[in-house]
């Protein structure tokens, strides 16, 4: 099964990880901040500011979205994951 063909299924127990090798960057902006990687930036507000982060610093080690720190909720968790999947920043372990 292709990342994303595997999207519906990311659970808040299903382990993901850094695409291998992607290199990547995080610039605040005042609205949040962009994650810029393979030429593509993707967009997100200030509140998830720290989330994004944390997953971005994992390098290749695998977590899940539930062990995501931070105050955003298990949804949100979930909701910020299955983006990343979708746009090539994680895939699943």
């Amino acid at each position: 099964m292709t990342d994303l063909e595997g999207v519906a299924s990311i659970g808040l127990d299903t382990p993901v990880r850094l695409q291998p090798g992607v290199r990547w960057r995080i610039e605040a902006k005042p609205e949040g901040i962009e994650l810029r990687f393979h030429n593509k930036t993707v967009a997100f507000p200030v509140h998830v500011s720290d989330e994004v982060r944390y997953v971005a610093k994992r390098d290749e080690a695998s977590f899940s979205p539930r062990s995501i720190p931070g105050l955003l909720d298990e949804p949100g968790r979930l909701v910020l994951v299955q983006s990343l999947v979708r746009e090539g920043f994680l895939t699943l372990s």
